[in-house]
């Protein structure tokens, strides 16, 4: 899971371009070199530094709902010493915050593409996570590739 998620990392902050299917059949793990190889790139996205999300129709109680969530979503990255995925009800808090979101008649909007596959890779990787009972220390993957992503732009 550390591969999976340093991984995703360089492609967000280091190459900007992000195999968006969270399929693990797209990958396979090499024992030998320890190295995780990618299989298929059909669906790889180039991502700017900013993707957006709102628009000026956003309501400002709709903008804060959603920021909520993904204040909620960035849960494992905040964790000192490793995030405990078997533990955690992240999903389900998750998926409450936005069914409640959903059934207000006043939100209609669609997130972007680029915004819907990155959260379905993240998401994708959390689930993963959370099955096969990972601890993984993301807060220190993030700086690590927030470093490396400065140092190449």
């Amino acid at each position: 899971m550390t591969l999976l998620f340093a991984l995703l990392l360089r492609e967000v902050f280091e190459f900007r371009l992000v195999q968006t299917d969270p399929n693990f059949a797209n990958c396979r793990y090499d024992r030998d070199s320890g190295q995780l190889i990618l299989l298929d790139f059909g669906a790889t996205r180039p991502y700017k530094s900013a993707i957006g999300y709102f628009d000026e129709s956003t309501q400002d109680r709709h903008r804060q709902a959603i920021l909520d969530m993904g204040e909620q979503a960035f849960e494992p990255f905040c964790q000192a010493g490793g995030y405990d995925f078997g533990a955690t009800d992240l999903p389900a808090r998750i998926r409450e915050a936005g069914m409640a979101l959903g059934i207000e008649r006043e939100f209609w909007q669609l997130p972007p593409a680029d915004a819907m596959l990155l959260q379905r890779k993240f998401g994708g990787l959390y689930l993963l996570a959370i099955r096969l009972k990972a601890r993984v220390d993301l807060r220190t993957l993030a700086q690590c590739a927030l470093v490396s992503g400065r140092h190449r732009n």
